[in-house]
């Protein structure tokens, strides 16, 4: 169950690191910045804490941890999104001047 969800996060923070590497390199597609910026780190927080809390959960082996596990990631993932996304904003206002 926990591999395909963070299969598809993964996916999120590869595309989204070669969506970034692709804007650097063409000015007129740097408007699109923001949206691969959010791509990568919303993919890179669930991961993270998608893997630390697994460990946790088995780790302390109880209820809260197993609930964390499944719940936190996903506010994770929107923080790292809504971050990203400011990150990719500055980035592109940067970039016009």
């Amino acid at each position: 169950m926990i591999l395909p969800m963070t299969g598809f996060f993964l996916l999120l923070a590869i595309l989204g690191g070669i969506m970034i590497l692709l804007k650097g390199s063409n000015a007129y597609a740097a408007r699109n910045t923001p949206a691969s910026y959010a791509m990568l780190f919303a993919g890179l927080c669930y991961c993270i804490l998608a893997i630390g809390f697994y460990l946790l959960a088995f780790r302390l082996g109880t209820v809260t941890g197993f609930v964390l596990l499944f719940f936190v990631p996903f506010v994770a993932a929107l923080a790292g999104a809504i971050v990203g996304y400011r990150t990719g904003q500055k980035r592109l206002a940067s970039a016009k001047s």
